[in-house]
């Protein structure tokens, strides 16, 4: 997460090269940056966000060099977050998860989209594995009637107001395979 826009930041070849948050200390962008095998410079950097808050809070890598990134945020679609695809593209409440993958070479977004109800939802960690499926896990704060449940662990709300959840979406990201508390 960074407040810096792009004449501070370093600012390469990314996903999105212009900051779109506003100048407050509340709001930002999330970033993605690769270093080279010596960490010494940068491949790419560039943000993932909208117009309000937008954090990453997840990383992971395929064997394609493709970076998963997970986090959430306060910016729907029509106020500049970046959405492609996804497993949903519209914003469903206050705070959504949301879920991206990076072209290897930095330079564009694979799928970009959001996982969320209609209150405070948040993914914490994103992992891949060898077939390019992304697994999140999180919490949803919404209401059940609001969430993207289908088939899952449990599909109805086993605790309070608060309860984690685990997706895996499909290998392109255009949709989950389950999600469930």
């Amino acid at each position: 997460w960074t407040r810096s826009d792009e004449t501070t930041f370093p600012v390469l070849v990314g996903p999105e090269l212009i900051w779109d948050g506003a100048p407050s200390v509340t709001q930002g962008d999330a970033f993605v940056a690769k270093l080279d095998p010596t960490g010494e410079n940068l491949i790419y950097a560039g943000f993932i966000g909208g117009t309000d808050f937008d954090f990453a809070q997840g990383l992971a890598v395929d064997s394609l060099g493709r970076a998963y990134v997970g986090g959430h945020t306060a910016s729907n679609e029509t106020s500049g977050f970046p959405v492609v695809g996804g497993p949903s593209t519209t914003f469903g409440g206050s705070n959504d998860g949301w879920v991206a993958r990076v072209s290897a070479d930095g330079s564009s977004l694979d799928y970009c989209g959001y996982i969320g109800g209609n209150s405070g939802d948040r993914i914490f960690g994103i992992d891949v594995d060898d077939t390019f499926r992304a697994y999140v896990v999180g919490r949803f704060k919404s209401i059940p009637a609001t969430l993207p449940l289908g088939v899952g662990p449990y599909l109805t709300q086993p605790g309070g107001a608060t309860d984690s959840f685990i997706a895996r979406l499909a290998p392109d990201g255009l949709s989950l395979e389950y999600c469930g508390y």
